[in-house]
């Protein structure tokens, strides 16, 4: 059954770098709580890991962008904008530090609104809500709160928390 599950895996799956062994491992883990990604925005087309917030660039890696292969992260830690990260998809085991508004992830559902609220409490007031799905960028983890950012257009970008609802793969939104 394992062998059949990877080959499903290496035929629909962009991930064609992992091994049998890492897929197999990703896939009986429950330990990938909060998940982001990595797509190039502006000049920047690599991800550089720093030995801490403010520190020195550890290793840079590189998305494989003309083979649509991004790199997908677990998220260990936040601080001051910056995240601690370790790769889940990549060539590699890799963990470092990522600077801030680097990570995207996911939001919404579709057909339904997602609120975003002023503050990471449920009684917190709506800022605003968004209907369907977006990409956005990762501003701060509280607990179970995504803070995020979604550039909707050039004038217009909402801010807010969010309660869970966010995906961590460029591919799919996780429900």
């Amino acid at each position: 059954m394992k062998n059949f599950l990877f080959l499903i895996f290496l035929i629909l799956s962009p991930y064609r770098l992992l091994s049998q062994d890492s897929f197999m491992n990703f896939a009986k883990s429950d330990q990938h709580n909060i998940e982001a990604f990595f797509l190039p925005q502006n000049a920047q087309t690599n991800l550089k890991l720093f030995s801490e917030a403010d520190g020195v660039v550890l290793e840079t890696l590189a998305n494989r962008v003309d083979q649509e292969e991004f790199i997908i992260l677990e998220i260990l830690d936040n601080r001051n904008g910056w995240f601690k990260v370790k790769t889940i998809y990549y060539t590699h085991e890799a963990t470092g530090w990522v600077e801030p508004y680097t990570l995207q992830v996911r939001v919404g559902q579709l057909e339904q609104y997602t609120p975003f609220r002023n503050k990471p409490f449920n009684d917190a007031s709506v800022s605003d809500s968004l209907l369907g799905k977006y990409y956005s960028t990762l501003v701060e983890i509280n607990g179970d709160w995504r803070k995020v950012e979604v550039k909707i257009d050039s004038d217009r970008t909402i801010s807010g928390w969010i309660f869970k609802n966010t995906c961590g793969n460029p591919y799919t939104y996780c429900n």
